[in-house]
């Protein structure tokens, strides 16, 4: 008589273990539908040509591999902020969004009033001397390719900058003018500036 309660408890056992494991697999599949994805952020088309207008200018225009990597993270930095806040989808939402039932999404349109081949332009630009953006005259040179002297730490702004910056201007210019992207607008060139206030971006 004894024993009848032993049998009946492991009776409910046999039956609890599958129920527990069956629980335990659901919530593991549903953690992994409704974990969100790793967002990449990448640089836009735009801003890869844009860099690639520039390059010359940023890379006479800082002494060291490190101080390069900075103004690529500043420059990054200030491109995120354009964009619109992006984030991360669940699994469930992507095998949703594949089925034929789930409609087909429009593009967004362009919520930034600075186009990030402007951004980078003026990026450059702002790193040789802040000035030659803040100032009003020697922004006003520097827009026709007139840099006047200046100094950025270590290194001089001479006349090998001087030539690579009519360059990078000509060539950006004829990227972009045509998009309506160059030159840049009073508006814009003040958000810039804005922009520049607030952001700090250590090495």
């Amino acid at each position: 008589s004894l024993k009848m309660p032993v049998k009946a408890a492991n009776s409910r056992l046999t039956y609890a273990w599958p129920l527990l494991g069956t629980a335990l697999l659901l919530y593991a599949c549903w953690r992994l539908l409704v974990r969100k994805e790793e967002v990449v952020v990448r640089d836009s088309p735009k801003f890869r040509d844009a860099l690639e207008a520039w390059d010359t200018v940023i890379i006479r225009t800082h002494a060291t591999p490190r101080s390069t990597k900075r103004f690529m993270n500043k420059v990054r930095c200030l491109a995120m902020r354009l964009r619109p806040p992006v984030e991360g989808e669940t699994r469930w939402n992507l095998l949703w969004r594949r089925s034929p039932d789930h409609p087909t999404a429009t593009a967004l349109p362009a919520t930034s009033r600075l186009p990030e081949s402007t951004l980078v332009a003026l990026s450059a630009i702002y790193d040789i001397a802040p000035e030659i953006v803040r100032n009003d005259q020697r922004y006003e040179k520097a827009m026709q390719g007139l840099l006047e002297p200046v100094s950025k730490g270590e290194v001089p702004v001479d006349s090998r900058v001087e030539a690579a910056f009519k360059e990078a201007l000509e060539s950006h210019s004829a990227r972009f003018k045509g998009e309506g992207e160059w030159p840049p607008t009073s508006e814009q060139r003040k958000l810039f500036l804005d922009m520049c206030a607030d952001v700090t971006v250590r090495g």
